[in-house]
């Protein structure tokens, strides 16, 4: 292996080792999971600036396994797997489409998508079935909306802060 590909896997491995260990933390204080395991979208974020999308992808790929057999608390693995350790990378790809309405479209139609995908897996893990004809549920998946859109505009200028700051001082990719 040349030097350059021995330090970009061993960025790659440290940003693993924190979005873990920010999981974990998570799983210590559950009443703020879904918070605390939104902040490891930055390290994804970071590894696409320092790394590229394919260490990025190792990096979700290795947490998402590590998480799954260490956390004790399996709602942050749920969490960073389905909403948060991923995001970063598809909202990069989805910003290459140009026209920032269809841009919006999009996102909220991956995220749609993705709340069919937890209603479904709710409903065969648990076997209970959420009703949608109810107001709780429609607010719900208002809130699951509003939420979904501010982390996009939080990651998406977190994203260019980092970009800026890292790329001078690392100046990997």
């Amino acid at each position: 292996m040349r030097n350059a590909d021995v330090k970009k896997m061993t960025l790659a491995a440290m940003l693993t080792a924190i979005s873990v260990v920010v999981c974990l933390l998570a799983s210590a204080f559950s009443n703020m999971a879904l918070s605390i395991t939104a902040v490891t979208g930055v390290f994804s974020a970071m590894a696409i600036i320092c790394l590229g999308y394919k260490y990025a992808w190792l990096v979700y790929i290795a947490t998402t396994i590590f998480v799954w057999i260490f956390l004790p608390n399996k709602e942050c693995a749920v969490f960073y797997t389905g909403l948060f350790g991923h995001y970063p990378m598809l909202k990069l790809l989805t910003e290459r489409i140009g026209k920032t309405c269809f841009i919006w479209i999009v996102k909220l139609l991956e995220y749609g998508l993705l709340f069919a995908i937890w209603v479904l897996a709710f409903r065969f893990l648990s076997g209970i079935w959420i009703a949608f004809n109810s107001a709780k549920t429609f607010l719900f998946l208002a809130f699951f909306f509003v939420m979904f859109i501010l982390y996009d505009i939080c990651i998406g200028r977190l994203f260019f802060a980092l970009h800026t700051k890292l790329s001078k001082i690392i100046g990997f990719h």
